[in-house]
């Protein structure tokens, strides 16, 4: 059995998964923020961050156990945040950097109504990989 909970900094540093944005360095940028936690073990967490007024970026880990085995769970939880969550809010534009070799993430992306915008090398985010940036937008 999984469950949803408040993510908490000791959930990110106990996962080696697949990163889809920048995770948050800062405790407080963990507010609002989940982790799915399965035998007491966090599988996955994720959340937005601050950038500017209505524009959040979105970030994410998520262990293979979650992405393999928990894709109705993470389809939900998403789903729900995109038709439901973010309008309430007032959000109108959510960024998100895939990972430009992980597929499953593009594809949940572009479900998700994000769009592509641009090919970002790993050197420019001080990353490891290779990224897509890709936008989410609501009109007014």
């Amino acid at each position: 059995m999984i469950t949803i909970v408040p993510c908490e900094i000791r959930h990110l540093e106990s996962m080696k998964g697949l990163a889809i944005n920048e995770i948050p360095a800062n405790p407080q940028d963990l507010s609002g923020s989940v982790s799915i936690i399965k035998d007491r073990t966090a599988i996955g967490s994720g959340g937005l961050i601050y950038k500017e007024k209505d524009h959040y970026y979105v970030w994410s880990v998520l262990t293979q156990e979650c992405v393999e085995n928990h894709k109705v769970t993470l389809h939900k939880i998403g789903r729900r945040f995109i038709d439901e969550v973010a309008p309430n809010l007032g959000i109108k534009q959510i960024t998100a950097f895939v990972v430009a070799d992980f597929t499953a993430g593009l594809e949940w992306a572009e479900v998700f109504g994000f769009e592509y915008e641009e090919h970002v090398p790993a050197s420019t985010l001080g990353a490891q990989q290779d990224h897509v940036k890709m936008r989410r937008v609501w009109d007014s």
